[in-house]
């Protein structure tokens, strides 16, 4: 007998042990979530007060812990509206669920505001979040908690009637209860439906964003192959093109090409040998008036035009432009007067277009006959016959570049095999250039040749070119 008191007075100061644990515990986590709070960390306070809510059932928790927990949650809101956190307002909503006490007036507004908010806001998305609640789910959470109040009401009295024996009360309130119970079913059902429904309606509107990214990035994807397809081209004609240069300047000079170019027009006033030198171009020693400055200009326009269509044909992108910079860089650097040096200029963006009459496959064949390859070398004269758009007085220079950049020093070159200072000056200062671009320009068939090397190679030529106008490009780069 004496051992079961001793059992039942354990069992009983163990109880009341746990329940002071308990209760120790639960003031542990109210004070802690009123620091948070105190401190403006509501997501810490939101967790603690979370916790000693769930220690009380409906009826029973205390008027400060519901005041607490709502201010909480109220601000909490406000925290997240500000930050627009989608996780953490489909966190409260879920608790709000779970403790529908809480859902005050001022709280159920701010969850309306805030579910309007996801459906409008685009940093919210278009849709709301698959955890968020629909504008519909929250009336109907309103009306569950309305519900929920209503609920707790009735069981209250309901104890009180059995409490007291009143029958009569006890059965209106019993089916008040069951309706209550129903209505709070109905509300929940409404609740779960109207979220699958958004989520779906989310789920689907993701799998359409998926698709469209995916069209948009294999768009991107075909665009950046074909425009490496078609530079990966371009560079194989360009550097086709240069090899059939190679192979066209390689050949012996033939009878049939000076008996062409002889009877090119009397505007170019000598015949190419020898004994008809043209060093340099004869032009007036005066200053231009202003009608000659526009003239100069208009006809820079329309050579900047023409060499453009040239770098098309000919697949070598630029190539009017960086030749034509050089040249006139140069021109200054030998002296020339700033009248003449813009006559190179002009002369050095269209020197090439004779190759407009030439077949484009040819220039870009692999194998030729030599037939085919002094049609090639007959881009010269071809180009001298394509030069009306430049006025009467310059047409020398003209003809002089086109006519003659291919000629070398030592007289291996065409279309007339003359020698040294014969050769016009613009076409010993083009053939220079020329050369110096094609080295420092990109290709597949040999290394790329920096700016040192490249005059090294010029260098390496003097048989083929100025060393006067190599040692002015080596001053420039």
């Amino acid at each position: 007998m004496t051992k079961k008191i001793g059992i039942i007075l354990s069992l009983s100061l163990l109880v009341i042990f746990l329940g002071f644990s308990q209760s120790a515990l639960v003031e542990r986590y109210l004070t802690a979530a009123n620091n948070s709070y105190s401190q403006k960390d509501y997501a810490k306070a939101f967790d603690y007060i979370n916790y000693v809510y769930g220690q009380y059932t409906s009826e029973n928790v205390p008027q400060n812990v519901e005041i607490l927990a709502e201010t909480i949650y109220y601000d909490y809101l406000q925290e997240i509206r500000e930050k627009k956190d989608t996780e953490a307002f489909a966190k409260v909503k879920e608790k709000l669920l779970e403790y529908p006490t809480l859902s005050s007036e001022r709280v159920n507004r701010l969850v309306r505001t805030l579910n309007t908010m996801e459906t409008q806001d685009q940093q919210w998305g278009p849709v709301a979040n698959t955890n968020f609640m629909s504008k519909e789910a929250a009336d109907y959470q309103a009306q569950l908690a309305k519900t929920q109040a209503q609920l707790e009401a009735v069981e209250k009295a309901l104890a009180e009637a059995k409490a007291n024996n009143v029958k009569e009360h006890e059965e209106a309130l019993l089916k008040e209860q069951e309706y209550l119970q129903k209505q709070k079913e109905i509300y929940s059902d409404a609740i779960v439906k109207s979220n699958q429904t958004m989520k779906s309606n989310t789920i689907m509107i993701a799998v359409i964003c998926l698709c469209l990214v995916g069209i948009i990035i294999g768009g991107v994807v075909v665009i950046i192959s074909v425009t490496k397809k078609s530079e990966a081209a371009v560079q194989r004609q360009q550097e086709q093109f240069e090899a059939t240069l190679q192979m066209v300047a390689q050949l012996t000079r033939n009878q049939k090409e000076a008996v062409h170019i002889a009877q090119i027009s009397d505007v170019y006033n000598s015949e190419f040998g020898e004994d008809s030198p043209r060093a340099v171009a004869s032009l007036p020693d005066v200053e231009i008036t202003e009608s000659e400055h526009q003239e100069l200009k208009k006809l820079a326009d329309k050579c900047k035009e023409i060499g453009a269509k040239i770098d098309i044909y000919t697949s070598r992108k630029n190539n009017s432009k960086n030749v034509s910079e050089m040249v006139f860089k140069i021109a200054n650097g030998l002296g020339l007067k700033s009248y003449e040096a813009m006559l190179y200029f002009c002369a050095a963006m269209v020197y090439d277009i004779g190759f407009l009459s030439i077949d484009s496959a040819l220039l870009t064949s692999e194998k030729l006959s030599d037939e085919e390859k002094y049609k090639i070398r007959s881009h010269v004269k071809l180009g001298a016959d394509k030069i009306d758009f430049v006025p009467e007085k310059y047409k020398s220079i003209f003809l002089d570049a086109i006519l003659m950049h291919h000629e070398n020093i030592d007289g291996s070159g065409y279309p007339a095999g003359i020698q040294g200072e014969k050769i016009p000056l613009v076409a010993r200062v083009i053939h220079v250039v020329e050369s110096f671009i094609a080295l420092i320009s990109r290709r597949n068939y040999r290394g790329i040749f920096d700016k040192e090397a490249a005059i090294k190679e010029l260098r390496a030529r003097p048989n083929f070119y100025d060393q006067k106008i190599v040692d002015v490009l080596d001053s420039l780069v």
